[in-house]
Formats: C-alpha cells, structure tokens, sequence
C-alpha cells in the first residue's frame, strides 16, 4: 500500500487516526491523507502524530485528491 486515504470518524467503527497507527506498524514508511467534514474538530490535531501527512475537508473533487496524492510522491 503507497497511500491510505482514511475518514476520521468511522460510525460504529475504527476511525482514522487509529486504523493508521495499526498501518504504519505494519508499514512504517505507509503515507495517508485524513479526510473529515468536519476540519474544526479537535481530535484531528493528532493526525500527524498518528502519521498522517496530509489532510483534506470533504466534500472533495476527484482532481483535488489526484493533486493531493501527486503532492505525497512530488509529482507533477
């Protein structure tokens, strides 16, 4: 797996920030994007420390996300 793109709040399930721990154990060099339509919530100021490199607010185009994962690979 090159990128994890994971919600941060899963209903009645495991959420981002600990479903990415659970990757970069098995995969330290894993890179993921936390997506959320809420980007004022205070539990994703521990994204980056779950791993996550970068993040995005829902509702997003497929062309933002295309650019968002070129960005983690710099390309262009």
């Amino acid at each position: 797996i090159d990128v994890a793109l994971l919600d941060y709040d899963i209903h009645n399930g495991l959420g981002g920030l600990p479903t990415m721990e659970v990757l970069r154990k098995l995969d330290p060099d894993i890179r993921g994007i936390l997506i959320s339509g809420h980007a004022d919530d205070p539990g994703l100021k521990g994204s980056r420390n779950a791993g996550f490199h970068d993040f995005m607010e829902k509702p997003f185009s497929i062309r933002q996300l295309n650019r968002k994962i070129q960005g983690l690979f710099n390309f262009s």
